[in-house]
């Protein structure tokens, strides 16, 4: 099969689908379609980083983000502190 931008657009699409599908009935089919460890790995070799230098770096600037992508998970553990 030829790779064209049709055949491009529909593996996109069909894949989006997978993932929407996967996230709204709560399985682990996205982390197959997404590998994040192989990415961090490949970024941060690239980057001449190691991968616990990348992630804290990473958590550091996230942190001073607005709104800060790690809202909910805070507000999750605040409750259980709380209780």
């Amino acid at each position: 099969q030829a790779i064209d931008s049709k055949n491009i657009a529909k593996f996109i699409d069909d894949t989006m689908k997978r993932m929407e599908d996967s996230i709204e009935k709560d399985t682990d089919e996205w982390k197959k379609l997404i590998p994040g460890k192989n990415i961090l790995n490949i970024f941060s070799s690239k980057a001449g980083m190691q991968v616990g230098m990348l992630k804290r770096a990473y958590l550091a600037e996230a942190m001073k983000s607005d709104p800060n992508p790690f809202n909910e998970i805070i507000q999750i553990f605040e409750r259980f502190n709380n209780k």
